[in-house]
Formats: structure tokens, C-alpha cells, sequence
């Protein structure tokens, strides 16, 4: 399935001729609240119910796989979840969505999308008939959600490219499976390790992620341990360099070289499943007001003109 994430934060929103508030002959809202998520919805409750709770199982399999370590101040993901993905085609075929890059998109094939508030926060926007583990796009902002759980934003390569493995994981039955290299990794043009790791740099590049994965796919598989000990030193304040010597101890530049180059040559996947367990904590459900409601249209129509 191709990816279907439009660039992030990109303007979807210009209002929509369907639009009804509750008191207009809308559909209900509601507002359901778990441990890493807000959602606002016009699903009705059970399928609103059954979402959130595979979207917080999927999510803390990501967090497993990645870092491996929760961070209490993670700010809640907020999102805005759509009854059906009609609603979704009819907003942004409203809107006339476009890319950052004003290239014109399918409307058929959206699938998510973000705005940002006034804060700079994104607010995510879906529909509830799409399945979670078929929308590309909603596991992109998963899994670079997951990968930034730090106060203290860690290096690109290691960011990124956690991003970039937990985004080529896939849902398999009641599992998260990590670890598979595509050929479009293995096959990408290469970057020096060196270069990718250069503290001193300020640009990054779509071009130095598929480095980037190969080299966080080394370190998972070989120190695994010891990269869980690196984000947490950086995430401390540690400079770089002084947390990549603790916490690999023996690791050289030229044998990181050579072990994302043996990549390359002889891709070997490590193949981890990690389950996804039964979310036990309370939903939160309230009821939202048509006050709220159109609020929260007004918003998105207010982020698209700021951004247009």
C-alpha cells in the first residue's frame, strides 16, 4: 500500500459544506481521553471505543520496540477521528488539498493528515473505518511520535531513524513485528556514517534516513541495551560523543562503517514481534458541546488560512 501521510502539518482544511453541529442535525461528538491520547470523534461510541483502544495498543508496542523506556511527560497526541472516510474525502476535496509542495494529491487516497494549533502542536485527523494497521499514513506519525520520547531532542540519526524503523514494522495478529530491511533501504545511495553522525551539523536530508535506519537496526540488534542507554544519557543533557562512548564502549567509527556497508551488501532482517497487549486502564468519554464542536471546526479552518 503506497504511503498515504501527506507532509506533516500540511493544510487539508478550508471548510466543508457538510458540516453539521449537534444542534444542526449533526451527529453527536464526543471526546474520549486515554493515557497517550485525545480523541475527538462523531463515530458512535463502540467503533470510537474499539479504535482508541487498538490505537493505544499499537502505540505502546511502538514504545516497547523503540526506546523501550516511557517518559511521563509525553505530551497527549491529539487527534480528530472522522465516522467514515467520505467525511474525510469530503473535507479535503473541499478544502482542495495540496501538498507542502503545492503538488496536487488524490483525494481518494488520503488517509490522514495533521494541522497544527496556534502552539505549533499537531492535531491528527482520520476516520474510523479506516483499519489502523491498513493506514500507512496514521503509522508514519505513530512511529515518529514514538521515536521522540525525550525532553532533550536526540541527534537525527537516532530520531529519524527509530522513526524509520518502527514505520516498516507491521501489525501481524495480535503482534507488532519489527525488524524487516526493505530493498528500498538496502538499495538507497549511501552516506557515510561519519557524516550522518557529525554533531556539528545543522541541515538534515530525506536522503540520509535510509543510512540512518541500516545503522539503528545495527545498534538495535547488536547493543541493544546499549542504545536504550544512549537516548537516555542524551536525553539527560550528555554531550553526543561522551554518550555514544559510555554506552558503546569498544564501538568504533570504522567498525560502524563497516557494519552498515555489510548491511548493504548482505541485508540480514531481525524479525521481532512484540504483542499487543489488552489496554486495561479507563476511557475517559465525555460528551462534547455544539459549542465545542464548532470550535474545533472554526480551528481547523483558521490553521488552514494561516498556512495558505
Amino acid at each position: 500500500m503506497k504511503r498515504q501521510l501527506l507532509a506533516a502539518f500540511a493544510v487539508l482544511l478550508a471548510g466543508c459544506a457538510h458540516f453539521r453541529a449537534p444542534d444542526e442535525g449533526g451527529p453527536p461528538w464526543r471526546r474520549v481521553g486515554t493515557e497517550h491520547f485525545t480523541v475527538e470523534t462523531d463515530a458512535e461510541e463502540g467503533p470510537a471505543r474499539g479504535y482508541v483502544i487498538e490505537l493505544e495498543r499499537l502505540y505502546s508496542a511502538m514504545l516497547a520496540a523503540g526506546w523501550g523506556a516511557e517518559n511521563p511527560d509525553r505530551p497527549t497526541i491529539h487527534m480528530v477521528l472522522f465516522r467514515s472516510v467520505k467525511e474525510l474525502h469530503d473535507l479535503a476535496s473541499a478544502s482542495r488539498a495540496r501538498r507542502r509542495d503545492l503538488t496536487t494529491v488524490s483525494m481518494m487516497r488520503v488517509a490522514a493528515f495533521a494541522v497544527t494549533d496556534e502552539q505549533g502542536t499537531p492535531i491528527w485527523v482520520t476516520s474510523a473505518d479506516i483499519r489502523l494497521q491498513d493506514s500507512d499514513a496514521l503509522l508514519d506519525m505513530l512511529a515518529f511520535h514514538a521515536a521522540r520520547p525525550f525532553r532533550q531532542p536526540l541527534p537525527f540519526w537516532a530520531a529519524d531513524g527509530m522513526s524509520s524503523f518502527l514505520a516498516q514494522g507491521r501489525v501481524d495478529g495480535d503482534a507488532f513485528s519489527v525488524g524487516e530491511l526493505s530493498d528500498s533501504v538496502v538499495r538507497a545511495p549511501p552516506v557515510k556514517v561519519a557524516y550522518l553522525r557529525n554533531p556539528q551539523r545543522q541541515m538534515h536530508t530525506l536522503a540520509e534516513q535510509p543510512t540512518a535506519l541500516l545503522l539503528i537496526h545495527y545498534l538495535r540488534t547488536r547493543y541493544e541495551a546499549g542504545l536504550r542507554e544512549f537516548a537516555r544519557r542524551v536525553s539527560a543533557g550528555e554531550p553526543e560523543d561522551d554518550a555514544f562512548a559510555e554506552a558503546f564502549p569498544g564501538v568504533t567509527a570504522n567498525g560502524l562503517e563497516e557494519a552498515v556497508a555489510e548491511l548493504r551488501s548482505h541485508p540480514r532482517s531481525r524479525r521481532v514481534s512484540i504483542p499487543l497487549g489488552p489496554y486495561e486502564k479507563t476511557l475517559r468519554i465525555e460528551s462534547m458541546t455544539a459549542a465545542e464542536v464548532r470550535g474545533l471546526w472554526g480551528f481547523l479552518q483558521r490553521s488552514t488560512a494561516r498556512l495558505r
